[in-house]
């Protein structure tokens, strides 16, 4: 998913791009391989609005489709994540002061952006894509390591910040000591659904790559992230409340 650094009616920069849908799923435990075999809860863990919200209903339409169960989208509002990483490594790359304004999610914060109450802010583009058509607001560059298919006339950070590269993603999990045949369920719906051309077309009209990787995959993929990351939260003195 690629993000996009917005000021108010004029972006600073932009914020870069990654795999899959972010997503989370909860509610399913002690279920057989035979799962699901009734309505899903998927709780997506910010507000209604922003960009993990967009893609999870994308995702889980499919999945309804696929499983003739419902795949209900509960929004639980918010986590602070790449966003604020993202200004955190432009802080310590260029030297300046920023003020940190904490929000439960891309929507509300755009909204304040728009507003005229906050100056900038990082954003996944598929929350801030439909303002930045309309000229409401101005990106001028992605985190991602090469430039996004959707808006290619965006430069990368690392055009002017060498190296400089976070990308967001996010995955599908449900809760501790979920038996091993329906996470592979899981699994295999997950890849179906990603592999479909309407939603390959919809994550990348929302500025997004679906992506699938295998669970054991994705555990090295999210270690690896951590270790990157690490010096710019330390740096930060940013923590989970």
């Amino acid at each position: 998913m690629v993000r996009v650094l917005l000021p108010r009616r004029r972006v600073l920069a932009a914020a870069g791009g990654a795999p899959a849908s972010p997503i989370i799923a909860s509610g399913v435990a002690r279920a057989q391989a035979d799962w699901p075999a009734k309505s899903v809860r998927y709780i997506n863990p910010f507000p209604p609005g922003g960009a993990t919200d967009v893609l999870s209903r994308i995702i889980c339409q499919e999945l309804s489709e696929l499983t003739g169960q419902q795949f209900v989208v509960e929004n639980k509002g918010g986590s602070g994540t790449t966003p604020h990483l993202c200004s955190e490594m432009l802080k310590q790359r260029i030297g300046i002061n920023m003020l940190h304004v904490p929000y439960r999610g891309g929507a509300p914060a755009l909204q304040d952006l728009l507003a005229g109450q906050v100056d900038m802010m990082f954003d996944n583009i598929p929350g801030s894509l439909p303002q930045v058509r309309a000229g409401k607001v101005r990106a001028l560059a992605v985190t991602s390591i090469e430039r996004s298919p959707v808006v290619p006339e965006l430069p990368t950070m690392s055009e002017y910040l060498p190296d400089f590269q976070i990308t967001s993603w996010g995955g599908l999990c449900g809760p501790a000591g979920l038996p091993p045949a329906m996470v592979e369920k899981a699994s295999e719906l997950t890849k179906k659904a990603l592999a479909r051309d309407s939603v390959k077309t919809a994550f990348l009209g929302q500025g997004s790559t679906p992506m699938w990787k295998s669970p054991a995959d994705t555990v090295a993929y999210r270690r690896s992230e951590e270790k990157q990351l690490a010096p710019v939260i330390k740096a930060s003195g940013a923590r989970v409340e």
